[in-house]
């Protein structure tokens, strides 16, 4: 799927918004999952370059790591990527979520990078990207990662949610 919108001065704001499935191997980063037995999300934060995939920010191969983006500055926009994976569990599992990345321009209460798809014992990872126009306003900001998963036979769902703290300076 593709979005794409343009803000004053013909900036991209939501340039891609993306599922496919095996994503996860594409991050910068290994997925070092705490039980694989468990449904379980992976993601990461990039930015620079011409697709925003240069330099390794943060994710959650890298729990400790803060998340700090540059600010775009005039007429210098910075692209970031934010990805989400879901990953196989021991049960079949659905999920259902998107993130929120209040840090990108234009997208601060927009749901993007959705996910809703099953996923059988062994199978490969599903994900979502997100590439825009860092904002130019430093300050606190959130990626916010909304996400159910449901084993099969399970009664309830799990939820796999996430607010990460992002740093624009």
């Amino acid at each position: 799927m593709r979005l794409t919108r343009t803000v004053s001065h013909g900036v991209p704001a939501v340039v891609v918004a993306a599922l496919c499935t095996g994503c996860a191997s594409k991050l910068g980063t290994a997925h070092i999952p705490t039980d694989e037995s468990r449904p379980h999300v992976s993601w990461e934060l990039r930015y620079g370059g011409n697709e925003g995939e240069r330099d390794f920010v943060c994710g959650s191969a890298q729990p400790t790591k803060a998340c700090i983006l540059p600010a775009a500055a005039g007429t210098r926009a910075v692209l970031a990527v934010a990805h989400l994976s879901v990953h196989a569990a021991a049960q079949p599992t659905n999920y259902l979520g998107f993130m929120r990345a209040s840090f990108f321009r234009g997208a601060s209460d927009r749901k993007s990078g959705e996910i809703n798809t099953a996923i059988g014992p062994g199978g490969r990872a599903v994900g979502a990207m997100v590439l825009a126009a860092v904002v130019p306003t430093r300050g606190n900001y959130t990626l916010s990662i909304v996400m159910d998963a449901l084993p099969q036979g399970a009664a309830n769902a799990v939820n796999l949610s996430q607010e990460v703290p992002v740093v624009v300076k």
